[in-house]
């Protein structure tokens, strides 16, 4: 367990597409971005990595820093 969870910003609760502003991050135990918001899509963290999609729809990895780890070329 990573202590951080995904989290959407700037979405409607009709839509949470990216058009209309949604941005996916990670926050600590206290709320605070570790991750900031950036991301169309942001699954959970397992064994110190979570898989993300970027706004142009390439997947990638993450550690728990943010730092891409693996991403499609």
């Amino acid at each position: 367990m990573s202590g951080l969870a995904a989290v959407l910003t700037g979405s409607s609760y009709e839509t949470i597409s990216i058009p209309h502003g949604g941005r996916w991050g990670y926050i600590d135990t206290s709320g605070r971005y570790v991750v900031e918001p950036q991301y169309s899509s942001a699954d959970s963290f397992n064994n110190g990595l979570a898989k993300v999609k970027t706004l142009e729809g390439k997947e990638a990895y993450i550690d728990t820093a943010g730092k891409v780890v693996w991403s499609q070329p």
